[in-house]
């Protein structure tokens, strides 16, 4: 029998809120909304199996499956069939096709909306605080500011991904089919993004940050080619693809998080910047931003250091940023702890984070 509840809550737990009253066991794919509240955007999706395993995929953070595995929830199984466990894997072999086209798709889509778009240096995204659109396009003024997401593949080449679309009101969605897991948008771009990321492989030092507005303001104070992993999950991912391919010498500017509703994501910003540094090694340093005047509030960013006219602070950041094994900051369950040596949260808060090949099967086929 189907455990509901337990699906839903992990699913909630992870960002997907599903209503209980649509939650179907069939096998097939239905929309959720992704974040704290029920907004019916449906901006996540989920899938669950008769014999309760399933995987959910929020559209807000790139659109990556994260797997549900009854047997490691503690759930019984029901016995399969030859017969069901060979629909089951037909299943998989067609959504997995479905998939590649779908990432196919995003990815041409992706490059003829940049080559039809045009500077976006007004945009509103842009007026405050005032950046520089340091090459990013746009449709025109009120259209969605475009990002390119790349990402190196298996053989180290650099590739699109897809895009992140920033709407006038700041709200942000990658397309339908953009793989962001380990992937990122530099800045500056330029007019062909491949070109601007790969000069990055001869950069003597770089910035590491989460947000694309993070990324613009940090480039206009400093001068320093930046990449964004476009969430706080991605930071270590990030990382890890391309540790060895660029210098190790960076700074991972952190965003000032407090805390959260769900207590894995309180101080998630700083958390991970630490994990991602930790990657590159004796050569990479932390930033955290702190509001030169006041107490900071959770969230604080580099985009509001600028919006506080606190180009200083930002460049003062960068000067101080600590190894990774001396930044310090609130533990999740109050006090204070070394972030540096923390145990590895990986599996629950790299929102970009999937599991492997052999986990799906074993979601789907673990008997």
């Amino acid at each position: 029998m189907v455990d509901y509840g337990k699906f839903i809550t992990w699913a909630a737990e992870h960002g997907v809120l599903i209503d209980p009253a649509r939650c179907v066991a069939d096998g097939k794919i239905h929309r959720a909304d992704a974040g704290e509240l029920a907004r019916d955007r449906e901006d996540a999706s989920y899938l669950l199996w008769p014999d309760g395993n399933g995987w959910i995929r929020n559209f807000k953070t790139g659109g990556e499956l994260h797997y549900f595995h009854v047997r490691k929830q503690g759930l019984s199984l029901p016995p399969l069939s030859a017969a069901e466990r060979e629909e089951i894997r037909g299943r998989q072999a067609e959504q997995a096709a479905a998939r590649e086209a779908e990432h196919r798709g995003a990815v041409e889509a992706a490059q003829a909306a940049w080559t039809r778009g045009r500077p976006a240096d007004e945009h509103p995204y842009l007026r405050n605080p005032t950046l520089c659109g340091a090459g990013l396009r746009a449709a025109s003024v009120r259209a969605e500011l475009l990002v390119p997401v790349l990402g190196f593949d298996e053989s180290d080449v650099l590739t699109w991904r897809g895009l992140q679309r920033i709407a006038v009101d700041g709200t942000k969605k990658f397309a339908l089919g953009t793989r962001s897991h380990g992937a990122f948008a530099v800045v500056p771009c330029g007019d062909d993004p491949l070109i601007g990321a790969e000069a990055l492989r001869a950069a003597e030092r770089f910035i590491l940050c989460e947000g694309i507005g993070t990324a613009l303001a940090l480039h206009q104070v400093t001068g320093l080619p930046v990449l964004a992993a476009l969430s706080a999950g991605n930071l270590p991912v990030l990382a890890r693809a391309i540790a060895g391919k660029i210098t190790d010498h960076v700074v991972v500017y952190a965003d000032a998080d407090g805390l959260a509703v769900r207590k894995e994501q309180s101080s998630i910003g700083q958390r991970m910047a630490v994990e991602a540094a930790r990657v590159f090694g004796g050569g990479a340093r932390v930033a955290v931003p702190a509001r030169s005047n006041g107490v900071t509030p959770p969230g604080y960013d580099a985009r509001d250091q600028l919006r506080d006219g606190d180009s200083d602070g930002i460049a003062a950041a960068i000067d101080g940023a600590l190894p990774p094994e001396l930044i310090r900051l609130p533990d999740i369950e109050g006090g204070t702890s070394d972030v540096g040596v923390a145990p590895h949260h990986g599996a629950v808060l790299c929102a970009g984070d999937r599991e492997t090949e052999e986990e799906r099967e074993e979601c789907e086929l673990d008997r």
